[in-house]
């Protein structure tokens, strides 16, 4: 068997069950593993996310206090601690929570009961051979395609650093670990922002008809898609001044301003601004398109899930 150096990685161990985190914790000492930090609550996680970097992170679905898959999609999209890379195998009681596991960017799944020897050799593959991270408009994490669709917008894959092999988690690991992910970050970063702008545009063609015409959104399942296009919207400004179409950022903003504004007028506001949103979708999709930055194939990208 190959022999790994963890020596320098730090776990995060969430698991409710006292006796049970002792065993896991036995387990992980036994693989040579240098930091181990356990908890048996979300809060635990939480508060460690923020202090260090976490290299992989090993806990149960279900906590006290919140669900640990809520946490797992936001560290994947940015939005909460600074280890987005961090190498993440989720503990379930019931099969019926792998799907939410994965969705949420999970590199594996572990179903209960398992024995010391299984969570080991899950490791030591992910050590070996982690997958490449997929983006998509709802995920950022593991590609998990058994085979491409054909249709839709190409769903790019990126090399991302796995935390857990010796260039990253050995002496000197951490500044090399932040350059890698950071360089990571910046393709992610620059290909979320192409997603949500072809989202928006998506959303936009479904829900300016129904303004130009004076018609109430709601009537046509409109509502929702609003509140969609806010969220989008706002995650497509917050995401592209660290982009290479910063130069859409004000295009964005106004998009963010518009959206809340029908929000406000209860789906109802004037031809203008109906077609001001038409517009301003269009040019944003224009604009955030690799052939604007030239990136037109690096190789890496794949159809769409």
């Amino acid at each position: 068997m190959t022999r790994f150096h963890y020596e320098n990685a730090t776990v995060l161990l969430a698991e409710p069950n006292a006796g049970v985190r002792a065993e896991l914790k036995e387990a992980l000492n036994g693989m040579g593993f240098g930091k181990i930090v356990d908890t048996g609550n979300l809060k635990g996680v939480q508060d460690f996310f923020w202090e260090e970097d976490v290299h992989l992170l090993i806990g149960e679905t279900t906590l006290a206090e919140g669900d640990l898959d809520s946490l797992i999609h936001q560290v994947r999209h940015q939005e909460f601690g600074h280890s987005p890379f961090v190498v993440v195998v989720a503990l379930i009681s019931d099969n019926a929570r792998a799907k939410s596991a994965i969705d949420a960017g999970a590199d594996d799944v572990l179903l209960r009961p398992f024995t010391q020897e299984n969570l080991c050799a899950r490791i030591l593959k992910l050590t070996e051979n982690r997958k490449r991270f997929v983006v998509t408009t709802d995920y950022i994490g593991p590609d998990r395609r058994e085979k491409p669709r054909t249709e839709g917008m190409p769903a790019p894959l990126v090399e991302v650093p796995n935390p857990l092999q010796m260039g990253y988690c050995g002496k000197g690991g951490a500044k090399a670990l932040r350059r890698a992910a950071q360089a990571a970050l910046v393709r992610i970063n620059r290909h979320k922002v192409e997603r949500q702008a072809f989202q928006a545009h998506w959303l936009v063609e479904r829900i300016a008809p129904a303004l130009k015409e004076g018609r109430a959104l709601k009537e046509e399942g409109g509502a929702e898609m609003l509140d969609r296009l806010q969220i989008v919207a706002k995650d497509l400004n917050r995401r592209v001044l660290g982009s290479s179409y910063a130069y859409a950022a004000f295009l964005c903003m106004t998009l963010v301003n518009t959206a809340e504004k029908l929000k406000e007028s209860s789906g109802r506001f004037d031809l203008e601004d109906a077609r001001l949103l038409d517009k301003l979708s269009k040019q944003i999709l224009r604009a955030c398109s690799p052939e604007q930055t030239g990136y037109l194939d690096d190789g890496e990208d794949a159809p769409d899930a």
